[in-house]
C-alpha cells in the first residue's frame, strides 16, 4: 500500500465520498486508503485547487469530502451501487491535477532508485 507521493511499487487505492453512508456496498470493507491531495494515509485534510477539503475516515479506510455539491455528482440510475454522496465515478476528475503531477513523481522516484541500485 502507498504511504507517501514517492513510494513505487505500491497500490493506490481511495475512495470518496460526502458522508459514510454513502459508501458503496462494493467498498465497504476497504483496507487501503491514500489521500490524494496530500498523499497521506492518515486523517490530515488536504485542500484541493478546486476549493474543498479530503480527509481519510480511519475506521472505514475512505476519504470524506467536504465543501463539494453531492447533487452534482449524483446519478440516479447507479444509486444502488453508488448512492447519493459517493463520488468514486469522479474521482479521477476530482484529484485530477493532483494525480497528473503524482505520476511524475513516482516517475522520478522509481529512476532515482533505479540508478542508485546501479
Amino acid at each position: 500500500m502507498a504511504k507517501d507521493s514517492t513510494d513505487v511499487g505500491v497500490i493506490i487505492g481511495f475512495n470518496s465520498v460526502t458522508k459514510s453512508e454513502a459508501i458503496s456496498p462494493l467498498f465497504k470493507n476497504n483496507i487501503v486508503c491514500i489521500n490524494p491531495l496530500n498523499w497521506k494515509t492518515d486523517a490530515s485534510p488536504g485542500v484541493s485547487y478546486q476549493g474543498f477539503t479530503a480527509s481519510i475516515a480511519p475506521s472505514i479506510h475512505t476519504i470524506v469530502v467536504t465543501g463539494i455539491d453531492e447533487d452534482k455528482y449524483y446519478i440516479p440510475s447507479v444509486e444502488v451501487l453508488l448512492p447519493k454522496g459517493n463520488l468514486h465515478v469522479e474521482e479521477f476528475n476530482l484529484y485530477n491535477q493532483n494525480l497528473r503531477k503524482n505520476v511524475l513523481q513516482r516517475i522520478r522516484a522509481f529512476h532515482e532508485r533505479s540508478f542508485q541500485s546501479n
